[in-house]
Protein backbone atom coordinates (compact mmCIF):
# COMPACT_ATOMS: atom_id res chain seq x y z
CA UNK A 1 0.00 0.00 0.00
CA UNK A 2 1.24 3.55 -1.06
CA UNK A 3 -0.20 6.65 -0.02
CA UNK A 4 -2.21 7.24 -2.98
CA UNK A 5 -3.90 4.34 -1.96
CA UNK A 6 -5.79 5.67 0.66
CA UNK A 7 -6.54 9.18 -1.15
CA UNK A 8 -8.12 6.80 -3.63
CA UNK A 9 -10.02 3.92 -1.51
CA UNK A 10 -10.87 6.45 1.66
CA UNK A 11 -13.60 9.10 1.66
CA UNK A 12 -11.91 12.31 2.37
CA UNK A 13 -14.12 13.41 5.27
CA UNK A 14 -12.42 10.77 6.85
CA UNK A 15 -9.09 10.69 5.30
CA UNK A 16 -6.68 12.22 7.69
CA UNK A 17 -7.76 10.50 10.18
CA UNK A 18 -7.98 7.50 8.92
CA UNK A 19 -3.98 8.29 7.39
CA UNK A 20 -2.91 8.66 11.15
CA UNK A 21 -4.38 5.91 12.92
CA UNK A 22 -2.74 3.81 9.74
CA UNK A 23 0.77 5.35 10.20
CA UNK A 24 0.49 5.34 14.29
CA UNK A 25 -0.21 1.66 13.94
CA UNK A 26 2.62 0.99 11.48
CA UNK A 27 5.40 3.14 13.90
CA UNK A 28 3.83 0.78 16.67
CA UNK A 29 5.59 -2.32 14.82
CA UNK A 30 8.66 -3.72 16.80
CA UNK A 31 10.04 -4.74 13.65
CA UNK A 32 11.23 -0.68 12.78
CA UNK A 33 14.16 -0.34 14.93
CA UNK A 34 15.14 2.94 13.71
CA UNK A 35 13.57 5.96 11.73
CA UNK A 36 16.07 8.58 10.06
CA UNK A 37 14.91 11.16 8.15
CA UNK A 38 17.02 13.76 6.30
CA UNK A 39 15.49 16.96 5.64
CA UNK A 40 17.39 19.26 2.69
CA UNK A 41 17.16 23.10 2.05
CA UNK A 42 19.60 24.55 -1.12
CA UNK A 43 19.71 27.67 -0.59
CA UNK A 44 22.71 28.45 -3.26
CA UNK A 45 22.93 27.76 -6.84
CA UNK A 46 24.43 24.93 -7.93
CA UNK A 47 26.95 24.05 -10.55
CA UNK A 48 24.81 21.36 -13.01
CA UNK A 49 27.23 20.30 -15.73
CA UNK A 50 29.02 23.83 -16.02
CA UNK A 51 25.31 25.61 -15.58
CA UNK A 52 24.35 27.42 -13.14
CA UNK A 53 21.00 26.26 -11.53
CA UNK A 54 19.16 27.50 -8.49
CA UNK A 55 18.94 25.44 -5.67
CA UNK A 56 15.30 25.67 -5.57
CA UNK A 57 14.77 24.81 -9.36
CA UNK A 58 17.56 22.08 -9.05
CA UNK A 59 15.92 20.24 -6.12
CA UNK A 60 12.37 20.42 -7.73
CA UNK A 61 13.78 19.26 -11.29
CA UNK A 62 16.50 16.76 -10.29
CA UNK A 63 17.06 15.76 -6.75
CA UNK A 64 13.23 15.15 -6.43
CA UNK A 65 14.02 11.72 -8.95
CA UNK A 66 16.25 10.36 -6.58
CA UNK A 67 16.13 12.05 -3.42
CA UNK A 68 15.34 8.51 -1.70
CA UNK A 69 19.46 7.51 -2.52
CA UNK A 70 20.45 10.99 0.08
CA UNK A 71 18.39 9.88 3.43
CA UNK A 72 20.24 6.75 2.80
CA UNK A 73 24.00 8.19 1.92
CA UNK A 74 23.16 10.29 5.00
CA UNK A 75 22.73 7.01 7.30
CA UNK A 76 25.52 4.82 6.44
CA UNK A 77 27.17 7.93 6.80
CA UNK A 78 26.06 8.46 10.68
CA UNK A 79 25.94 4.57 11.58
CA UNK A 80 29.40 2.87 9.35
CA UNK A 81 28.95 -0.27 11.72
CA UNK A 82 25.86 -0.89 9.49
CA UNK A 83 26.75 -0.83 6.30
CA UNK A 84 26.91 -4.77 5.69
CA UNK A 85 23.38 -5.18 5.20
CA UNK A 86 20.82 -5.21 2.09
CA UNK A 87 19.40 -1.61 1.02
CA UNK A 88 16.06 -1.77 -1.09
CA UNK A 89 14.66 1.48 -2.43
CA UNK A 90 11.92 2.49 -4.56
CA UNK A 91 12.23 3.30 -8.14
CA UNK A 92 14.44 6.29 -9.28
CA UNK A 93 15.58 7.87 -11.97
CA UNK A 94 18.51 10.73 -12.70
CA UNK A 95 22.63 10.70 -12.85
CA UNK A 96 25.42 9.39 -11.28
CA UNK A 97 26.21 11.38 -7.77
CA UNK A 98 28.59 10.81 -5.03
CA UNK A 99 25.65 9.77 -2.52
CA UNK A 100 24.66 7.16 -5.13
CA UNK A 101 28.20 5.71 -5.06
CA UNK A 102 28.37 5.91 -1.47
CA UNK A 103 25.28 3.87 -0.88
CA UNK A 104 26.35 1.21 -3.53
CA UNK A 105 29.78 0.65 -1.88
CA UNK A 106 27.83 0.70 1.66
CA UNK A 107 25.52 -2.24 1.00
CA UNK A 108 26.12 -5.91 0.37
CA UNK A 109 23.00 -5.93 -1.82
CA UNK A 110 21.64 -3.15 -3.33
CA UNK A 111 17.81 -3.02 -5.00
CA UNK A 112 16.18 -1.12 -6.95
CA UNK A 113 12.20 -2.22 -6.76
CA UNK A 114 9.59 -0.54 -8.98
CA UNK A 115 6.26 0.27 -7.33
CA UNK A 116 8.32 -1.06 -4.43
CA UNK A 117 5.94 0.79 -2.10
CA UNK A 118 3.14 -2.07 -3.42
CA UNK A 119 5.35 -4.77 -2.89
CA UNK A 120 8.03 -4.68 -0.27
CA UNK A 121 6.73 -4.21 3.28
CA UNK A 122 9.93 -1.55 4.03
CA UNK A 123 9.33 0.78 1.06
CA UNK A 124 5.79 0.80 1.89
CA UNK A 125 6.18 1.40 5.31
CA UNK A 126 8.65 4.67 4.60
CA UNK A 127 6.18 5.62 2.11
CA UNK A 128 3.21 6.18 3.92
CA UNK A 129 4.94 7.61 7.16
CA UNK A 130 6.71 9.95 4.52
CA UNK A 131 3.01 10.72 4.03
CA UNK A 132 2.35 11.42 7.48
CA UNK A 133 5.10 13.68 7.99
CA UNK A 134 4.45 15.93 5.32
CA UNK A 135 0.67 16.38 5.95
CA UNK A 136 1.12 16.52 9.92
CA UNK A 137 4.44 18.53 10.27
CA UNK A 138 4.75 22.16 9.81
CA UNK A 139 7.18 23.69 9.44
CA UNK A 140 9.04 20.87 8.33
CA UNK A 141 12.32 21.08 10.56
CA UNK A 142 14.20 18.43 11.84
CA UNK A 143 13.16 19.67 15.32
CA UNK A 144 9.38 19.49 14.65
CA UNK A 145 9.91 15.81 12.92
CA UNK A 146 11.29 14.39 16.31
CA UNK A 147 9.43 16.03 18.44
CA UNK A 148 6.04 14.41 16.46
CA UNK A 149 7.50 11.01 15.78
CA UNK A 150 9.45 10.01 19.13
CA UNK A 151 6.40 9.62 21.21
CA UNK A 152 4.63 6.90 19.18
CA UNK A 153 7.32 4.94 18.17
CA UNK A 154 8.94 2.39 19.98
CA UNK A 155 11.65 2.81 17.06
CA UNK A 156 15.00 5.26 17.75
CA UNK A 157 13.80 8.67 15.96
CA UNK A 158 16.72 10.30 14.61
CA UNK A 159 16.40 13.50 12.52
CA UNK A 160 18.79 15.80 10.68
CA UNK A 161 18.94 18.98 8.30
CA UNK A 162 21.71 19.22 5.26
CA UNK A 163 21.99 22.13 2.92
CA UNK A 164 24.52 23.67 0.42
CA UNK A 165 27.59 22.38 2.48
CA UNK A 166 26.28 19.07 0.89
CA UNK A 167 25.88 19.78 -2.34
CA UNK A 168 28.82 18.08 -4.13
CA UNK A 169 27.20 15.00 -2.71
CA UNK A 170 23.49 15.42 -4.06
CA UNK A 171 24.27 17.46 -7.54
CA UNK A 172 25.97 14.57 -10.60
CA UNK A 173 29.33 14.78 -11.34
CA UNK A 174 28.88 12.41 -14.32
CA UNK A 175 26.53 12.60 -17.04
CA UNK A 176 25.53 8.89 -17.44
CA UNK A 177 22.44 7.74 -15.92
CA UNK A 178 21.92 5.68 -13.22
CA UNK A 179 21.00 2.40 -14.81
CA UNK A 180 19.20 0.73 -11.75
CA UNK A 181 17.33 -2.18 -14.58
CA UNK A 182 20.85 -3.88 -13.16
CA UNK A 183 19.69 -3.35 -10.27
CA UNK A 184 16.16 -4.52 -9.94
CA UNK A 185 15.05 -8.03 -8.28
CA UNK A 186 14.27 -11.18 -10.33
CA UNK A 187 11.85 -12.12 -10.95
CA UNK A 188 10.73 -9.63 -13.34
CA UNK A 189 7.13 -9.39 -14.48
CA UNK A 190 7.23 -7.27 -17.73
CA UNK A 191 3.82 -6.12 -18.48
CA UNK A 192 3.11 -4.82 -22.10
CA UNK A 193 0.57 -2.68 -23.95
CA UNK A 194 0.10 -1.02 -27.32
CA UNK A 195 -3.53 -0.09 -26.36
CA UNK A 196 -4.15 1.26 -23.14
CA UNK A 197 -1.28 3.46 -21.08
CA UNK A 198 0.23 2.38 -17.89
CA UNK A 199 -2.50 4.83 -15.81
CA UNK A 200 -5.24 2.71 -16.85
CA UNK A 201 -3.31 -0.77 -16.51
CA UNK A 202 -2.42 0.20 -12.96
CA UNK A 203 -6.29 0.24 -12.06
CA UNK A 204 -6.85 -3.19 -13.02
CA UNK A 205 -7.38 -6.15 -10.88
CA UNK A 206 -4.37 -7.85 -13.45
CA UNK A 207 -2.22 -5.20 -12.43
CA UNK A 208 -2.96 -6.00 -8.96
CA UNK A 209 -2.72 -9.30 -8.94
CA UNK A 210 0.75 -8.98 -10.58
CA UNK A 211 2.12 -6.99 -8.37
CA UNK A 212 0.78 -9.36 -5.00
CA UNK A 213 2.48 -12.10 -6.86
CA UNK A 214 5.64 -9.76 -7.19
CA UNK A 215 6.01 -9.51 -3.49
CA UNK A 216 5.27 -13.24 -2.65
CA UNK A 217 8.25 -13.75 -5.19
CA UNK A 218 10.48 -11.44 -3.93
CA UNK A 219 10.41 -10.06 -7.70
CA UNK A 220 9.11 -6.56 -9.34
CA UNK A 221 7.03 -5.60 -11.85
CA UNK A 222 7.57 -3.19 -14.78
CA UNK A 223 6.55 -1.73 -17.69
CA UNK A 224 8.59 -2.99 -20.77
CA UNK A 225 10.80 -0.42 -22.10
CA UNK A 226 11.75 -1.78 -25.54
CA UNK A 227 15.25 -0.24 -25.52
CA UNK A 228 16.35 -1.24 -22.15
CA UNK A 229 14.74 -3.71 -20.67
CA UNK A 230 15.33 -6.53 -22.77
CA UNK A 231 19.28 -6.64 -21.84
CA UNK A 232 18.03 -7.43 -18.55
CA UNK A 233 15.22 -10.38 -19.55
CA UNK A 234 16.55 -14.01 -18.48
CA UNK A 235 15.01 -17.23 -17.49
CA UNK A 236 12.39 -17.49 -14.95
CA UNK A 237 11.37 -13.74 -16.11
CA UNK A 238 7.41 -13.49 -17.18
CA UNK A 239 6.20 -11.07 -19.97
CA UNK A 240 2.38 -10.33 -19.62
CA UNK A 241 0.79 -8.39 -22.81
CA UNK A 242 -2.73 -7.02 -22.74
CA UNK A 243 -3.09 -7.53 -26.68
CA UNK A 244 -2.25 -9.20 -29.79
CA UNK A 245 0.31 -6.80 -31.11
CA UNK A 246 2.01 -6.33 -27.99
CA UNK A 247 2.28 -10.09 -27.63
CA UNK A 248 4.19 -10.55 -31.33
CA UNK A 249 6.50 -8.01 -30.02
CA UNK A 250 7.17 -9.17 -27.23
CA UNK A 251 7.62 -12.72 -29.02
CA UNK A 252 10.04 -11.47 -31.07
CA UNK A 253 12.29 -9.95 -27.99
CA UNK A 254 12.32 -12.84 -26.45
CA UNK A 255 13.44 -14.96 -29.75
CA UNK A 256 16.60 -12.35 -29.90
CA UNK A 257 17.20 -12.60 -25.95
CA UNK A 258 17.20 -16.51 -26.04
CA UNK A 259 19.32 -16.58 -28.81
CA UNK A 260 21.73 -14.31 -27.33
CA UNK A 261 22.29 -16.07 -24.36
Amino acid sequence: MKTVDLVKNIPTYNLREAKKELVKHILKSEHISTIFVTETYLKKSVSLFNDEVKGVTFARDHLSQYYPIVPLWRYYNSYPTRKQSHTVVDNIQGKITKAWKYVGMSSIKLSVIPHGDQTHPCISSADLICGYITSEIFPLYKANIFEALKDITSAYVKTESIGDSFADHLVPDYRYGLNVETLFPHPIIFVKSNQLNKKSIQETELFKSLLMYAEECGGCVIFEDMDNHHRILRDGNFIVCTDKKAFDEMNIIQGDCLKST
